[in-house]
Order: structure tokens, then C-alpha cells, then sequence
């Protein structure tokens, strides 16, 4: 995995998709599109939480440390 530097974005949520203790979201923006990833055990328990509330359209703002996937 590449890591890179940190990074904030935001953008509407125009995909929301649960692997158990991880969540990929993809925002898009007047750029493009980007993929995030939360994973309970970096945000903790109340934070992870708070994703429920999430819906499709919503506008987010995020920061973290950018990376690469292995499937790009």
C-alpha cells in the first residue's frame, strides 16, 4: 500500500457500501470522484457511529492520510 500525505476533501455522497468494521464511500465533486475509507478501529466506536446517519446526497468534509488500494 502507498501511503501519501494528508489530505482534505469533500463532496456528496454518491455511493455508501458496508464491509462490517469498514465503510467505503465515494464522493464526488466538480473534480471527480474519490473513494474514502473508515475503518472503526483508526475513528473509534462513537465516530464509526456516527456514519449511520449518513445518506446519499449528503455533503461530507474528510480528512485522513491519502493511500492506495491494491486494486487501484
Amino acid at each position: 500500500h502507498e501511503v501519501g500525505p494528508n489530505v482534505r476533501v469533500a463532496g456528496r455522497i454518491i455511493l455508501f457500501r458496508t464491509a462490517g468494521k469498514l465503510i467505503f464511500i465515494t464522493l464526488r465533486d466538480w473534480t471527480g470522484d474519490i473513494q474514502i475509507a473508515i475503518s472503526k478501529a483508526e475513528v473509534g466506536d462513537d465516530a464509526f457511529a456516527l456514519t449511520k446517519l449518513f445518506d446519499l446526497g449528503d455533503l461530507i468534509g474528510v480528512d485522513g492520510r491519502l493511500g492506495r488500494t491494491n486494486t487501484g
